[in-house]
């Protein structure tokens, strides 16, 4: 598996999402997490010891303003986004 990817994790705080962040993070990428509630995307980061691997990004991706900010952020922080998975429920 390709190492040192920039990973956007939509839902990133729920269940599912939260296993793929460690999944991706244990794999030597950078995760973008982001989910709807900012305590929860906290509690995530600072569950994990992640350094500048994980950023978080509190975001409503049905809100297209809020898509846009955070492909802002991914190309702002990493330059460009390898992966994206939608796991917002």
């Amino acid at each position: 598996m390709k190492q040192d990817r920039v990973v956007v994790i939509t839902g990133a705080a729920g269940g599912i999402g939260s296993v793929l962040v460690d999944r991706f993070l244990a794999n030597g990428d950078t995760v973008i997490a982001t989910d709807t509630t900012k305590e929860h995307l906290e509690q995530l980061v600072s569950s994990r010891n992640a350094g500048q691997r994980l950023i978080m990004s509190p975001a409503d991706i049905f809100s297209e303003h809020e898509c846009l900010e955070l492909a802002n952020l991914a190309g702002e922080t990493a330059g460009r986004i390898d992966v994206l998975v939608n796991c917002a429920g």
